[in-house]
């Protein structure tokens, strides 16, 4: 399995930076994001296999022995944004209205079921398993 940082959520985060929004808080949120999938991952017995960096994003290959379930590629691609949404609501609690609301625009960007974000590989997911 893959994951993929997509060129567009990459996009939006330079854009966000472009209208003031800190660069530091995106690097914060991304981490957190990603942390969010290792997680879940290492939860599974999988690991980190390769990470490459190109003009389309950045991509994770995970790896585990044992072929990944559909129900575990959607549990792994849901960790980012269940990740992200926990980091936003702390930020809330403690009033750190940057982080909050890029956490939230991140976590909601990357539900959509677009093609390299996570909604997009939930639906994929979803789709095949019928």
């Amino acid at each position: 399995m893959k994951f993929k940082i997509s060129f567009w959520l990459l996009l939006l985060l330079s854009l966000g930076a472009s209208f003031g929004l800190e660069i530091f808080p995106l690097i914060i949120s991304v981490l957190v994001h990603e942390a969010g999938h290792i997680l879940a991952l290492k939860l599974l017995g999988g690991y980190v296999g390769e990470i490459k960096a190109d003009l389309k994003g950045i991509e994770f290959k995970m790896e585990r022995t044992a072929l990944f379930t559909g129900k575990e590629i959607i549990l792994v691609s849901m960790a980012g944004p269940v990740a992200g949404l926990l980091f936003a609501a702390a930020a809330f609690i403690w009033r750190l209205d940057e982080l909050f609301k890029i956490n939230l625009l991140l976590s909601l960007f990357n539900l959509l079921p677009l093609k390299g974000l996570d909604g997009g590989e939930i639906l994929k997911e979803l789709k095949e398993s019928r």
